[in-house]
């Protein structure tokens, strides 16, 4: 199991050391699930701290990239801010990603609050179903 959060401090070693586990967990994860689970808590600091030590990983990768890397850099970012060029191999990234730090900011708490979100969505949904159905309200179905 890795731990982002507790390793921020000196997660360039913390990656490079465990580089297969982080990969394995970004590949079989979605972004949104990845996201909830490793990276929920960071501060903005360490979040730019992690977009930058995926982006150094692209930038020092020999082989092809992983698309599943490029989706949580994206996602963490909200926009599509690498492109890769599969008939070509290669990718291109946009310069300016936040203008400011108050952008970070802005996008942290805008995914937090989506988690938040399907969070409740979840438990919500979890609570009705199981809730007993009477006779009425399969008849109305």
């Amino acid at each position: 199991m890795i731990n982002i959060k507790d390793n921020m401090e000196y997660f360039k070693y913390y990656f490079y050391e465990n580089e297969g586990a982080i990969k394995n967990e970004i590949e079989k994860h979605t972004s949104f699930v990845f996201y909830e689970k490793y990276l929920l808590e960071l501060t903005a600091r360490e979040y730019l701290d992690f977009i930058h030590i995926l982006i150094d990983d692209i930038n020092e990768s020999e082989f092809k990239i992983n698309n599943k890397i490029v989706k949580i850099i994206n996602y963490m970012v909200g926009q599509e801010v690498i492109h890769i060029d599969e008939n070509e191999g290669f990718y291109s990234l946009k310069e300016a990603v936040f203008n400011s730090f108050q952008d970070i900011e802005k996008r942290i708490k805008s995914l937090k609050d989506t988690h938040h979100i399907e969070k409740e969505k979840e438990m919500i949904l979890s609570k009705l179903s199981k809730l007993p159905v009477s006779n009425k309200d399969h008849k109305r179905l």
